[in-house]
């Protein structure tokens, strides 16, 4: 398969020789760069021949065919221009002029989604359910995006990474507080390409936020509580704050919570091998604080070099308590409790440097990104401690890159390396690992016609991991060639019809963070582990997407992956009558996928995106075999705007239950929603949140030796209630440059 990813890769080459390429940029008057500017080419009796958008630094790039004789460029806000087809076809730098409109109760109504070459881009402005939503809210409306247990999915995955104006997120609680009407455009890449780390696995989703002003300002103020019997419940604060000055923009954003989680459950043990039987039930109760600072600047230092660099600061202080009450056959209930203070400190620092050419749309970027992030644990049974552990991570990478025109078309190549360090000094062991991965890329795209698009890409990269711990000592080390591509066909422009194919070949990413043997009690029959025994997992993936009117999407796929990590349920060799979940290499693992969504106006004041998920599933581990398991999931997502200050939001989520490995997952309910309301011409928002009922799920766990129940009491009912306060100052909106950081800190946890 690898052979003929890399004669398919050179093929697009070959047959984009025989078009005619088109190459430009699009600037204001003040010489910034448009973005999601509308070139297309028209021959001589007007009729379309082919088009492109402009991407963040104002380029565009398209194949055309000879009788080509006109050039046409719009944008909103922008007089519409128009010129002659230059026979060189190097249309180089066109300057549009801003024209202003007043609209008096006058609405325009057009696509807002701009579909290009693995993914697509949607002007927030233009979009009616942004109103009074936060972006995590309004993100559901989006194609293929969806949030289930509070995490983000695209494509029924998560995505490998989250960009705020350029500015790759730590984690998605700093997304949660971006008001959506604050948001300019989003833009959703199926696949990242060559030029992504091989361990990426995902989207990527880039959110840029409404331009600043010269001399002046815009952010917005947050504060709410939430109030729960069940789940979590606690405080929040948060602040951001955007400023322009000539030529240096500042980004400021602060964030507090403080948050409790409620939880009781009920098990039920059986261990065979030993007949000894338990109930345990169990109040769980965790306090949880997070501060987070980040400050991100960016300079242009001279004509087409921009420097950008990004400071995160986080604070994490973490204290689980469970108290279980345990009967063991027939004696008497005894009590436990298990405490943890686990506090850890993160430190990111990203640089990022661009220099571009107006004269042949060359351009080279350089990214450095240095993460810095310590754990302290510590866990106490029955008010003594027994267990602690110090984590040490340290994370560096940088990436040069070139992008020019070649061949009629984009190219882009570059090298990439990252280094891990990770030291792990427990209370009875000492362990370390550290891993590199070099690796070097090549990216191509271009058009064959007006309605079929390609990109093919090759990346070499070589991966290593060494883990010591005491005497033991393991090492392992794998190069590989790792292609990917992808098409787009273009049924029917007017209509919306079009098709897309994704297929990628890559690794997955070095499971440092499950290699660590320090153990997690939450009772004395059960705790998590990892294993420093881990291989660095593989996959391949093959993805077809069918969009009809821009509104009904059909989506099937496949994943085939090789010793991919998973927490499998065991017994204890050494305590026969205690269970834990380690960290291990499946065999062979391969899903299939099946999705079917469609966006719905029954109303003009009711939107709706019903969804069905189909995922299939085979896979091998050491002792466990899967079979063609399904999992079933299904959602419905509704926006109301009742007024133009007045509006709310209603989702409802039902997963049947399903198997995995050894494990059952049994049905779960959630309806959640929200409603707001604007005062003080848009300055002021009250949101009321509320979760109607939610069941969280129950488990099942069944081994050769083992049996669980695992009944979860927890009825996640409860409201939050939010203030937002917006301001802004400024005359004249200008455009920042896209920072691309590179890495992030992902730990791998078991699903219970």
């Amino acid at each position: 398969m690898c052979r003929a990813s890399i004669l398919f890769f050179f093929l697009m080459i070959s047959l984009s020789l025989f078009s005619q390429n088109i190459c430009g940029k699009v600037i204001d008057e003040q010489g910034k760069p448009v973005e999601y500017a509308n070139v297309i080419i028209l021959k001589n009796d007007s009729s379309f021949v082919c088009g492109d958008v402009t991407n963040e630094e104002g380029y565009f790039f398209m194949n055309a065919i000879p009788d080509t004789i006109i050039v046409k460029v719009s944008c909103i806000g922008f007089k519409q221009f128009i010129m002659p087809f230059p026979s060189a076809g190097d249309i180089g730098i066109i300057k549009l002029s801003s024209e202003t409109y007043i609209l008096d109760g006058v609405t325009i109504k057009k696509d807002v989604i701009q579909n290009h070459l693995g993914g697509y881009s949607i002007r927030l402005k233009n979009y009616e359910v942004v109103k009074g939503k936060q972006i995590t809210e309004a993100l559901e409306f989006l194609p293929n995006v969806t949030f289930h247990d509070a995490e983000l999915y695209i494509l029924n995955k998560e995505p490998s990474a989250i960009y705020v104006d350029g500015i790759k997120l730590n984690n998605l609680k700093e997304l949660q507080d971006i008001p959506a009407e604050e948001v300019e455009m989003v833009s959703v890449d199926y696949q990242g390409g060559a030029e992504r780390n091989t361990s990426n696995r995902g989207a990527i989703l880039h959110i840029k936020l409404k331009q600043p002003v010269i001399g002046g300002y815009f952010g917005w103020f947050r504060g709410g509580f939430r109030e729960t019997s069940y789940g979590w419940g606690g405080e929040r604060i948060s602040k951001s704050f955007k400023i322009q000055l000539r030529n240096i923009s500042l980004y400021n954003t602060f964030s507090y919570r403080r948050r409790l989680l409620f939880s009781d459950s009920n098990e039920e043990k059986r261990f065979l091998n030993t007949a000894k039987n338990a109930q345990i039930d169990t109040r769980f109760r965790n306090w949880y604080n997070i501060i987070s600072d980040r400050l991100s600047g960016i300079c242009q230092i001279a004509p087409n070099h921009v420097i950008e660099a990004s400071l995160l600061y986080m604070y994490e202080d973490n204290k689980p308590h469970y108290d279980s009450g345990i009967v063991e056959e027939a004696h008497s209930r005894r009590q436990t409790s298990y405490h943890s203070h686990d506090y850890s400190k993160t430190t990111q620092i990203q640089g990022y440097y661009m220099w571009n050419s107006d004269k042949d749309a060359k351009q080279f970027k350089l990214n450095i990104d240095y993460l810095h992030k310590t754990d302290h644990l510590s866990q106490m049974a029955d008010e003594e401690i027994t267990t602690w552990a110090n984590q040490n991570t340290k994370m560096l990478r940088f990436k040069p890159m070139f992008i020019g025109n070649v061949l009629h078309g984009q190219c882009k190549i570059g090298l990439d390396a990252q280094f891990i360090w990770f030291d792990d000094r427990q209370s009875s062991l000492c362990g370390k690992m550290k891993s590199k991965s070099p690796s070097v890329f090549i990216e191509y795209e271009g058009q064959l016609s007006d309605r079929f698009q390609y990109g093919a890409g090759l990346r070499y990269q070589y991966n290593k991991m060494s883990v010591s711990q005491e005497d033991k000592n393991n090492t392992i080390s794998h190069g590989g060639v790792y292609p990917n591509m992808q098409m787009m066909y273009i049924i029917n422009p007017q209509k919306g019809h079009f098709f897309n194919m994704m297929f990628e070949y890559a690794t997955q990413e070095i499971p440092y963070s499950a290699i660590s043997t320090y153990r997690i009690y939450n009772s004395p029959y059960y705790y998590i582990v990892g294993n420093p025994n881990l291989n660095i997992p593989t996959q391949w993936s093959l993805t077809g997407m069918l969009t009809l009117f821009n509104k009904l999407s059909l989506t099937i796929g496949t994943t085939h992956l090789k010793d991919d990590v998973e927490y499998i349920t065991k017994t204890d060799s050494q305590e026969p009558n205690i269970s834990f979940d380690q960290a291990i290499n499946a065999d062979r693992i391969r899903t299939y996928l099946m999705a079917l969504e469609v966006m719905i106006k029954p109303t003009k004041w009711w939107i709706a995106k019903p969804r069905m998920d189909l995922m299939i599933t085979s896979g091998k581990w050491v002792e466990y075999e899967m079979h063609y398991d399904m999992h079933w999931r299904f959602s419905l997502v509704n926006s109301f705007s009742f007024t133009n200050t007045f509006g709310g939001q209603i989702d409802i989520q039902y997963e049947p239950p399903y198997h995995f490995a050894n494990m059952k997952h049994l049905a779960v309910t959630d309806i959640h929603g929200g409603l707001y309301k604007n005062l003080l011409s848009d300055k002021l928002r009250i949101s009321f949140d509320f979760v109607a009922y939610r069941h969280d799920r129950d488990i099942i766990t069944n081994t050769p030796a083992y049996y669980s129940y695992f009944d979860n009491n927890t009825k996640n009912l409860g409201f939050e209630l939010t203030v937002t306060w917006f301001f802004k100052g400024g005359k004249k909106a200008v455009k920042d440059s896209e920072m691309e950081p590179l890495q992030e800190y992902n730990k791998i946890i078991p699903v219970r």
